[in-house]
């Protein structure tokens, strides 16, 4: 068994969001056979992983069920390091400099929302604040945050938000979702509106 205080010299635990309905059962076996500690949020679940050897992009995560059962960590400091490391592993990047075009005029922005890593990063729904500031920027009081995959969401600035715009914006994440994802890459299927004067998301 690994020393947890010597392993955490190298490697971060960390969270993510994973849809609990449509991996239920990743979620309760887990490729080790062991299954994940995970809590709820909003209609997802967070579950633990610990990122070693960043460089190569491994992701450990059968290890933390280990450790928790070894009792070298316990949960309440696993959840404590896990916001801090992913809260700060937060990355936001305008969708026109990813795909290398301008944002058309009169087009609401659109940002990508995840962790520097680019990979597993929907935990970044756990902060409110980080989608607070985000329509300060823009100067809106909503904002609709897509769930395009486990590994990221995008968040789109409409400004008012009216009850088609929000089946509209479903329809499209349902769709990408049959067509485009393998299943267990889909994060959810419907949108979420965040609410800058509440600091809460509703879907």
């Amino acid at each position: 068994m690994m020393n947890v205080t010597k392993s955490m010299n190298k490697c971060r635990i960390s969270f993510d969001n994973i849809n609990e309905f449509m991996n239920h059962l990743y979620l309760s076996v887990g490729p080790a056979g062991i299954g994940y500690p995970a809590a709820a949020t909003q209609d997802l679940t967070v579950y633990f992983v610990l990122r070693c050897n960043e460089a190569a992009g491994f992701l450990d995560h059968g290890t933390i069920s280990l450790l928790l059962k070894s009792e070298e960590i316990k949960e309440p400091e696993l959840y404590r390091r896990a916001l801090e490391n992913t809260r700060a592993d937060v990355s936001v990047t305008p969708l026109s400099e990813i795909i290398g075009f301008p944002n058309p005029d009169g087009m609401p922005p659109i940002d990508v929302v995840s962790n520097k890593e680019k990979m597993l990063g929907a935990g970044v729904i756990l902060f409110p604040e980080v989608f607070s500031d985000l329509c300060k920027k823009h100067g809106v009081d909503q904002c609709v945050v897509l769930p395009s995959s486990i590994h990221e969401v995008l968040v789109h600035y409409t400004g008012e938000i009216s009850d088609t715009d929000i089946a509209a914006f479903t329809y499209t994440v349902k769709a990408i979702n049959s067509t485009e994802l393998a299943p267990d890459a889909v994060l959810s299927n419907h949108c979420y509106i965040f609410d800058a004067t509440t600091n809460t998301f509703r879907y």
